[in-house]
């Protein structure tokens, strides 16, 4: 009988351990976010990339992860990559006078005018931002 239970006792101390490690070796998606940030200061747009990517993978209702990766995304050319990001973020919470002038800049890349004018309602207040929508616009 003491065999068993030693073994027992084994067996939970290296099912614990094993739980701990795997948790010690995941990151939260706001701390992904943060470094992501830091990686883009630095010029390391691709680990930046890697960060967010793992972020949203983590939490898909990280609205400022979306955010900085429909940006990276405009950055580099993937414009329709862009354009979803920014519309998840929205939906996710990030305030829509920070993301619809970016989703008009992809739509306007990509040259989809009519969607730009009947999609983003033209601004009601006069901060920056809302400026930028006004004159995508035009």
């Amino acid at each position: 009988m003491p065999i068993l239970v030693s073994a027992s006792r084994s067996l939970i101390v290296l099912l614990v351990s094993g739980g701990l490690l795997a948790a010690c070796g995941k990151e939260d998606s706001a701390s992904l976010v943060t470094e992501a940030k830091a990686k883009l200061a630095a010029g390391d747009v691709k680990s930046a990339m890697i960060h967010l990517k793992n972020a949203v993978a983590e939490d898909d209702k990280n609205a400022e992860a979306r955010f900085e990766l429909g940006k990276l995304y405009l950055d580099q050319g993937n414009l329709a990559g862009a354009e979803k990001e920014f519309r998840r973020a929205r939906e996710a919470g990030y305030p829509a006078s920070s993301v619809n002038p970016m989703i008009a800049r992809a739509l306007l890349e990509l040259r989809e005018f009519q969607r730009l004018l009947d999609e983003l309602p033209a601004p009601a207040d006069n901060d920056p931002e809302a400026a930028t929508l006004q004159s995508l616009r035009a």
